[in-house]
């Protein structure tokens, strides 16, 4: 929120909390723990606007009859002097979770503090500070640090807007925030947590939602935070608050997004607020977030609540009293009745949508989360319904097990139990499988290489011949260090032993089992952690469990050196490996797909010594055939024709040489259509709702031109309604400006504008509407000379919103549209 948090310094805020277990998280060290204090399902918070201090936190917990799960602090960011080891006692000493709100650079930096942090100038402060918490004891996972929160909004310094004044900052915001999270960790904090922070909604002119432009990547954050408040978008009836969690972002698609890339979300900041812009005293709102986060408990990290105490200004938030009995009566009581009852942690409904997959010698579980639930208990039988009640393993945090070891030709019936500290749910449904040779891949013993599917041209190396040298991922060479000889133990199982050191095995560290255990390699010793099952998914590529059957191998990181270890088992392609001969060519890169009438376009990045390429295509997400549709390709591009208009389409290539096949490029997908009459030229095209009375709302992208040179801006119309082109300079001063009003028919309409006396000027290509009413259709945008070069980007919108920024009120970029 713009007003309040430039009214901040140093604060304190609630309590957080996530439920340990319920996700499969992509980090090498434990969740967020869920503390239990508050006796909710969550971590239940608030912020009382205090640094941290015990009287202003004791205040609001005799008042609401439950204490906190957590506090949130905000660093000071006037300088770097003031934010230097400033964590108030009363936070350090907290025996619950710790939020620490830290910016990226110190607000006298001002807008160019991001470049230098990106640049990895001041990395040395962040190392210093990762050692602080070290000598200070919160290097745990009950430290969260927020780092540069509210992103998605325009008035922080540290903002990661796509556009305006300061042009798109996005991937300079996650280059800062990655060289900040390095640096933390280099100074010996590595189990904290780190917290990536939106505001809802699109906020100062960018969606960070769009394509995640600002996203740092899964290896950089443990924790996706939300700040909405019932403010500017109130909350009063239920379309109201589908509104709001439908959003973007919202609710609904950060969840999501959590839950694909095995994340907890946390409401970092939410509360009413008392003013002309908010709901004032909404107890419908308070009823809402209560609903909300029962019924996602299973991701929550933990949400805190603003009762902010201050000047009369400031008191928006207020619950307790004095003020927030006064100003929000009736959310306050219905607030404390919620979140102050005697209700303690129920125990979780039983799992449901249970699955069962056969393999080799093995049974493939999935279940649905359980809400509520810390672990999950599978029990075995082999007649329906005659599951034995001692359990064959529990305390499962994923949601999936496999079950190895089983007898080929036997059916085996399973069902599945959620527990948490209130106790053991029923039973899941039952499911069924029967194992069966053959459902693994077929691996005659021999050398082969590891291409781990979410690194594309990566392998598999050991970085030394010594026991407990390091495995990680290198760019693929001749070298011994990236050869594995395969031998069979029994069924799916196999021994990997690095070709660079034959006597020795893959191994994991002392037998461990917990997630994000080392993976090295070790005197070979016939041992259960130096075996692995290969395990067959979708378009050809193994999943790789180790003896502790919930634990996969998995690669944490795409670049050279990035450490390999174990983690429990989720759908991440950071666990699926492509086996791949010795000799053949890397796998090609690059490869993107372009959708016209009943065909698709491919084309990729050639391999070096690849003599021809495979093409593989499936209608699902990992689904492609292992039968190539198309061999012996020659180029680097390949067009699939007689598609049906409307079916989504999966595409992966492989090279291929005399020394082999390659694993898998990465996947892409496109969806032919038939050409619309809306579009001028390709399938794609934006379109405008045109009010009857002019808003002003814009469709634009800034490009570099040459300076005082003559350029003509144009763009092909049709439809209904008046709409204006407009030119700007860098500083958003007009340069040319014309209105016009559409027809029926495509026609091409253009201004003429002279380009700032500057060395190589930005120039903003603008068009908004201007009122009258209709629906307008525009494509194949041009500036530049005339007769020139077009110095526009995705001109056609054939890339959707890419580069361009859309005013969503008005306008929308759409496949035929």
């Amino acid at each position: 929120m713009n007003t309040l948090r430039e009214m901040r310094s140093g604060l304190v805020a609630g309590l957080f909390g996530l439920l340990a277990g319920t996700l499969c998280l992509q980090s090498a060290h434990a969740a967020v723990p869920l503390m239990g204090f508050s006796g909710r399902a969550w971590n239940a918070g608030v912020f009382t606007g205090g640094n941290g201090d015990v009287p202003s936190v004791s205040a609001f917990t005799s008042w609401r009859g439950k204490p906190v799960d957590s506090i949130l602090w905000f660093a000071s960011r006037t300088n770097w002097t003031d934010f230097d080891n400033d964590v108030t006692t009363d936070v350090i000493n907290f025996a619950g979770i710790k939020v620490l709100a830290l910016p990226t650079h110190p607000e006298s930096l001002g807008w160019g503090g991001l470049d230098e942090v990106a640049a990895g100038i001041h990395n040395s402060k962040w190392q210093n500070f990762g050692a602080y918490l070290v000598a200070n004891g919160m290097n745990n996972n009950r430290t969260v640090l927020r780092i540069g929160w509210e992103l998605n909004g325009n008035w922080y310094v540290w903002s990661a807007t796509s556009g305006g004044p300061h042009g798109d900052r996005r991937q300079t915001f996650k280059n800062a925030y990655i060289n900040i999270v390095n640096s933390i960790r280099a100074g010996g904090a590595n189990a904290v947590q780190f917290n990536w922070c939106l505001n809802k909604g699109n906020q100062g002119g960018t969606d960070p939602t769009d394509g995640w432009g600002s996203y740092p990547g899964d290896a950089y954050v443990d924790v996706i935070g939300l700040d909405n408040y019932d403010w500017f978008s109130p909350n009063f009836t239920d379309a109201d608050w589908n509104n709001t969690k439908s959003q973007s972002p919202g609710f609904n698609d950060v969840a999501a997004f959590c839950v694909a890339h095995g994340k907890q979300m946390a409401i970092d900041e939410w509360g009413v607020i008392h003013d002309s812009n908010g709901g004032n005293d909404n107890p419908f709102f308070i009823q809402k977030i209560w609903d909300w986060l029962n019924a996602n408990a299973g991701i929550v990290a933990y949400e805190t609540t603003y009762d902010e105490t201050g000047a009369p200004a400031t008191l928006h938030h207020k619950l307790s009293p004095p003020e927030g009995t006064t100003w929000n009566p009736n959310s306050s009581a219905l607030y404390k009745s919620l979140w102050g009852s005697a209700g303690t942690i129920q125990i979780p409904p039983a799992p449901t949508g249970l699955t069962a997959t056969a393999g080799n010698a093995q049974v493939m579980l999935a279940w649905t989360t359980s809400s509520g639930a810390v672990s999950y208990s599978i029990y075995r039988g082999t007649t329906a319904g005659g599951e034995s009640t001692t359990a064959i393993a529990t305390g499962i945090t994923s949601v999936n097990y496999t079950n190895i070891g089983l007898t080929n030709g036997t059916t085996y019936y399973y069902k599945v139990k959620a527990v948490n500290t209130a106790g053991t749910s029923g039973y899941s449904n039952e499911a069924s499988a029967m194992p069966v040779v053959g459902a693994s891949p077929p691996i005659a013993d021999g050398t082969y290489t590891l291409a781990p599917a979410n690194a594309t041209g990566m392998r598999l190396q050991t970085t030394g011949t010594g026991d407990a040298s390091n495995v990680n991922i290198g760019t693929p060479s001749s070298s011994t260090a990236q050869q594995w000889i395969f031998t069979n133990v029994s069924g799916n199982v196999y021994r990997l032993s690095p070709a660079s050191a034959t006597a020795q095995c893959l191994d994991v560290n002392g037998q461990l089992t917990t997630s994000g255990t080392n993976v090295q390699t070790w005197t070979y010793l016939s041992q259960m952690n130096q075996r692995w099952a290969l395990t067959l998914v979708s378009g050809g590529c193994v999943l790789i469990p180790q003896h502790a059957t919930t634990m996969r191998l998995n690669n944490t990181g795409t670049a050279n050196g990035s450490n390999v270890n174990q983690l429990s088992a989720n759908s991440s392609t950071a666990q699926t490996w492509a086996i791949v001969s010795i000799g053949a060519p890397a796998a090609p890169t690059g490869l993107s797909a372009t959708a016209g009438t009943a065909q698709i376009s491919l084309s990729w990045t050639g391999s070096s010594g690849a003599t021809s390429y495979s093409i593989y295509r499936g209608t699902s997400a990992g689904g492609e055939s292992t039968t190539a549709i198309a061999t012996g390709v020659a180029g680097t591009t390949y067009t699939n024709t007689g598609l049906t208009n409307g079916t989504t389409y999966y595409y992966k290539v492989k090279a291929v040489s005399g020394g082999g096949t390659s694993g898998y490029s990465n996947e892409v997908s496109a969806t032919p259509a038939a050409a619309a009459t809306n579009t001028h030229t390709g399938t794609w095209a934006a379109k405008g709702n045109i009010p009857s009375n002019p808003t002003w709302i814009a469709l634009y992208q800034q490009a570099t031109c040459a300076q005082n040179t003559t350029y003509v801006a144009k763009i092909w119309v049709k439809g209904s309604g008046n709409f204006l082109i407009k030119t700007l300079d860098s500083g958003w001063t007009q340069i040319a400006q014309t209105t016009f009003a559409a027809t029926s028919t495509w026609t091409e309409k253009s201004i003429t504008f002279t380009t700032p006396n500057t060395t190589n000027p930005g120039v903003l290509f603008y068009i908004a509407d201007a009122g009258g009413g209709g629906t307008l259709y525009v494509d194949d945008a041009f500036m530049g000379v005339n007769g020139g070069t077009n110095v526009l980007a995705n001109a056609g919108f054939e890339s959707g919103n890419s580069v361009w920024t859309v005013g969503s009120s008005i306008w929308s970029i759409l496949n035929n549209p």
